[in-house]
């Protein structure tokens, strides 16, 4: 289960950014500081980490 909730995410983006927020198992929210707000993977491969932008919130939601 996720630990972030969606009101969470609404405040953080009126708030504006930077940030970035972890719910678990390499599912990340980041808050650019221009205020673009997008789902991030990050995980590792050959010990290296990666990231892989899922789609910008709130067009993928967090339900």
């Amino acid at each position: 289960m996720g630990k972030l909730k969606d009101v969470q995410l609404r405040n953080c983006v009126k708030a504006g950014g930077p940030l970035a927020m972890t719910d678990g198992d390499g599912l990340t929210f980041t808050l650019s500081a221009s205020g673009t707000a997008a789902w991030v993977l990050r995980y590792y491969v050959a010990g290296k980490r990666k990231e892989m932008t899922l789609g910008r919130y709130p067009d993928i939601p967090l339900t």
